[in-house]
C-alpha cells in the first residue's frame, strides 16, 4: 500500500512538472495515456460507407465492382477497407508514429481504426488471421520497427484474432512508393514479397494490415503472393485512405 501510494505521489508530481500533452498538436490531455487530444480525434475523418466495393475509395455515385481509383492491374484481394482520410491530424499522427518514433501513438490509432471498421467486427466472413505489410530488414533495422506490425499486434488484442507477422516477408528492398510516379509503383513491388509458410497460409481468410492505402500496388502484390501461397481470401485493413 505504501509502495503504490509513493508511485501515485511521484506520478501526481511528475504531470504537475510535465504535464501530458497531445503528441500531435501539443495540447494538454486529460491522461498521459490518450497521447491524442479530443480536439485532433475529433478532427479525424472518416471515408464513410459510400465507397467503391473493391478499393474502398469514397465514390459520390454508386459503383457495383469497381472504380476509377482501383488498381489498374488484375486485382488480388477481394476488398479494402480504411477507416480515415488521410488528412490533417491523422496524417500529423500517422507521420509522427511512422517517423518520429512517437510509439505512443501506437494504441490509440489501432483502436480508433478498429472502432471506426465495422466490417472488422461484423463481416460474416470475418478474417481468421492479420497480418501486416512486410518491411525490408535493412528498413525495419534502421527505424527500429515496422509500424504496420505494431498497429496489427495492437488489433490483435482488440479483436481477439491472431497476428501473425511471420506469414508474409519482404525479400527485395524497394523505393520508398510515395517517391514514386503511379505508373510505377506496381513494377517496382513485383517480386516483393514472398510467403515463406504456405502449409499455414492455405486456406485461411488474411486480413492484411496497413496504416496508408494510396495507390494500392504493395498490397496487391501482397494478396497475389498470399494467394499464390493458397490464401482462401485477403481483404485489406487500413488505417487511412491518400
Amino acid at each position: 500500500m505504501l509502495a503504490r501510494a509513493f508511485a501515485d505521489i511521484c506520478r501526481d508530481i511528475y504531470d504537475a512538472m510535465l504535464p501530458p500533452i497531445c503528441s500531435v498538436c501539443g495540447d494538454p490531455v486529460r491522461e498521459r495515456h490518450e497521447a491524442i487530444c479530443d480536439s485532433c480525434r475529433g478532427a479525424f475523418r472518416a471515408v464513410g460507407r459510400a465507397v467503391c466495393p473493391l478499393c474502398g475509395a469514397a465514390v459520390v455515385r454508386s459503383v457495383k465492382r469497381r472504380c476509377p481509383r482501383c488498381p489498374r492491374e488484375p486485382v488480388y484481394f477481394v476488398s479494402a477497407r480504411a477507416a480515415y482520410l488521410y488528412q490533417g491530424a491523422l496524417r500529423d499522427a500517422i507521420h509522427a508514429f511512422k517517423y518520429k518514433r512517437r510509439m505512443e501513438l501506437r494504441r490509440p490509432l489501432a483502436r480508433a481504426m478498429f472502432m471506426n471498421l465495422a466490417e472488422f467486427r461484423l463481416a460474416s466472413e470475418k478474417p481468421e488471421v492479420l497480418v501486416a505489410v512486410p518491411m525490408h530488414f535493412l528498413r525495419r533495422t534502421w527505424r527500429g520497427y515496422n509500424h504496420a506490425e505494431e498497429l496489427a499486434r495492437d488489433l490483435a488484442e482488440l479483436s481477439g484474432l491472431p497476428a501473425e507477422p511471420g506469414l508474409l516477408v519482404r525479400s527485395r528492398h524497394t523505393p520508398r512508393q510515395a517517391l514514386l510516379p503511379p505508373e510505377r509503383r506496381a513494377r517496382s513491388v513485383f517480386g516483393a514479397f514472398e510467403a515463406p509458410y504456405p502449409d499455414v497460409v492455405r486456406g485461411l481468410r488474411v486480413a492484411l494490415v496497413d496504416d496508408v492505402f494510396t495507390s494500392g500496388s504493395t498490397v496487391n502484390e501482397c494478396a497475389r503472393v498470399l494467394a499464390g501461397a493458397g490464401a482462401a481470401s485477403v481483404e485489406v485493413l487500413a488505417l487511412s485512405r491518400a
